[in-house]
């Protein structure tokens, strides 16, 4: 199983659409599922039969991101790090 985190954003639903055309499953999460959070990934991976995983989130407001460095460093750092666990 294939998990795209990120999901909803343009290229999470270009993987997943692509995903879909080659029959392949895939779980897909967006912001219901929170990456900066250990537990709440855990918790999550650990219902379903998690391969692989994508990874198509990301802090991308660049215009706000020295206002919200932190919240920027979270998404884009830590997030992907948790992921790599």
């Amino acid at each position: 199983m294939i998990w795209v985190v990120g999901a909803q954003g343009m290229l999470g639903r270009d993987v997943a659409r692509r995903l879909d055309e080659l029959s392949l499953p895939h779980v897909d999460s967006d912001l219901d599922c929170d990456i900066t959070d250990l537990t709440v990934l855990r918790e999550f991976a650990g219902r379903q039969p998690v391969e692989w995983i994508v990874n198509c989130s990301a802090y991308t407001a660049v215009d706000r991101a020295e206002d919200e460095e932190e919240k920027a460093a979270l998404v884009n750092a830590r997030g992907p790090s948790n992921l790599g666990k």
